[in-house]
């Protein structure tokens, strides 16, 4: 098992237990309103952003489960969220997605930053749900 599988089997495991709460950041509107309608079904709690820096703030301050993010968003890109986000004790073992139309391009970065997994947008959500 290679450690991308591993870290989606505790990913797993973790959005199994009781409080299953997503951060879901994105700039576009339209996957945002689907993301929400496909999780919110499987009896998730979704909380959305279009700023990175709003959402870093929401998280510290908040329960959180797994934060799903869009690598190209406006003021700061998803993996320096991530940065941020690992460099926070109290936030830093939450599993962290990161999305983008362009996965090859950031795999380097996204492994450095710590990132759980890598998913090319658009997003399968039945794939992301297993």
């Amino acid at each position: 098992m290679n450690e991308l599988q591993e870290a989606r089997q505790i990913l797993m495991e973790k959005m199994s237990e009781v409080s299953r709460t997503i951060v879901f950041i994105s700039s576009s509107h339209e996957e945002t309103v689907s993301f929400k309608e496909y999780f919110a079904i499987k009896d998730f709690n979704i909380k959305s952003f279009k700023d990175p820096i709003e959402a870093f703030y929401w998280i510290k301050n908040n329960t959180t489960d797994l934060i799903i993010c869009d690598v190209d968003l406006p003021n700061i890109s998803g993996i320096s969220l991530l940065r941020k986000v690992r460099l926070h004790k109290k936030i830093s073992d939450i599993p962290f997605i990161l999305t983008s139309s362009s996965v090859i391009l950031y795999i380097p970065d996204a492994r450095k930053a710590k990132a759980n997994d890598l998913y090319q947008k658009p997003l399968d959500y039945d794939k992301l749900y297993k």
